[in-house]
């Protein structure tokens, strides 16, 4: 089979002219070089744009929450930029391979066929062989490509259903990288977690404990208030009934005193407003008498019916104070008046007192007949004699 393949070689090569096939030669040569040089450019590139969009995005990773938020715009315009020229770049380098290889393939052919009419090209050698010594039907192919067949997507990094792109590969790969600390991260935090639990837990208990604290404490709180006032009451209680007999005899004594001062003033304001009456009768009676004697004689010289306007206005000056005198007195009896009432309704209200009202009505009236020195002795009498002093007086009164 491969003898035949050879044949059919020769003979399909040996119309062709070996000068013109010379010349070819290396203007297949400069354009398989070019070919080259354009292919290890555009690999270059690519991997200068995979190495451009890798370290955007590791910028991006390590930078802050609000930093993040100012270069997410302009990073995915970048990367959109980066795939389209890296788009470009691979449909370029795709084109240069085929160029590329078949411009390699034109090279055989020139070889073989400088070979077969006995030029010196047998250095043509792929895959470690001659020429001649490989399979005829690979060399005269015209889908002969040494470079194995890739989809789109594995050309562009990604499976092409992924939403990140032709970047998806490089951001698997630095997640890949990150995924020890972030499940060392995640462990630090259920740690955590689990310990606030705990706390939490444990401050609920100490709440509960305080709220029954509390409880009691209000509780023996209560009880004490409770037994400081039966203590009071009691205390108040024994008190009153220790000074009972003493502030009985002072509370009596202090009312008979102002009793006694009260029925003295009001005998002292009777003379008084009696020696008022009489200074102004007598008064009256002066200018009354003057006045009817200065009339008839001022009848008799002057024949004239009514007093000057300076007399008469001396008569009504003194009538005016003579009432207002009177008005005093009567308002000072009033005032008596009241104090008496008040005073016996203080007695009205001590049951004590009210068994004693009518012999100390009669003993006051005894003692303001008598005078000072009567109520002086009542007073410094002891509760014996001032019993029979009481006696005595009223004795005295009822004959």
């Amino acid at each position: 089979m491969e003898d035949r393949g050879r044949a059919e070689l020769a003979a399909a090569f040996s119309t062709l002219n070996l000068v013109q096939t010379r010349h070819i030669i290396p203007i297949f040569k400069a354009q398989s070089d070019e070919v080259a040089i354009s292919l290890q450019n555009v690999k270059r590139f690519i991997q200068d744009l995979e190495e451009q969009a890798r370290s955007s995005i590791e910028n991006y990773q390590r930078a802050s929450h609000k930093r993040r938020q100012i270069l997410e715009r302009s990073l995915r315009k970048k990367l959109a930029n980066c795939e389209q020229a890296l788009m470009d770049a691979k449909k370029r380098q795709k084109a240069l391979e085929v160029k590329e290889m078949t411009n390699r393939t034109k090279d055989i052919k020139c070889g073989l066929a400088i070979q077969l009419a006995g030029g010196d090209h047998g250095h043509y050698i792929a895959g470690g062989e001659p020429i001649l010594q490989q399979s005829p039907n690979l060399i005269i192919s015209p889908n002969f490509n040494m470079v194995p067949k890739r989809t789109a997507s594995e050309m562009m990094g990604s499976s092409g259903k992924a939403a990140g792109g032709p970047f998806k590969r490089i951001q698997y790969q630095e997640m890949g990288k990150m995924h020890p600390e972030f499940s060392k991260s995640i462990q630090e935090l259920e740690q955590t977690n689990k310990e606030y639990e705990d706390n939490i837990e444990k401050n609920r208990q100490e709440i509960v404990d305080l709220k029954r604290e509390e409880e009691v404490i209000l509780a023996i709180q209560k009880q004490g208030m409770t037994r400081e006032k039966a203590l009071q009451k009691f205390i108040q209680w024994g008190m009153a009934r220790f000074l009972e007999d003493k502030l009985e005899k002072e509370s009596e004594g202090d009312r008979m005193r102002r009793l006694l001062a009260i029925k003295g003033r009001r005998s002292k304001m009777r003379f008084r407003a009696r020696l008022c009456d009489a200074i102004s009768d007598v008064k009256t009676g002066f200018v009354e008498t003057e006045f009817g004697a200065w009339e008839k004689s001022n009848k008799r010289s002057t024949n004239v019916k009514s007093l000057s306007l300076q007399d008469r206005e001396m008569y009504i000056h003194r009538k005016k104070r003579s009432i207002g005198k009177k008005h005093e007195i009567e308002e000072d009896e009033a005032e008596l008046c009241e104090e008496d009432c008040d005073c016996w309704n203080i007695k009205l209200k001590d049951p004590k007192m009210n068994l004693k009202d009518s012999r100390r009505r009669k003993l006051l009236r005894v003692a303001q007949d008598r005078g000072e020195e009567f109520s002086k002795t009542l007073l410094k009498a002891g509760k014996d004699e001032l019993e029979e002093v009481i006696k005595g007086a009223l004795s005295e009164a009822e004959l």
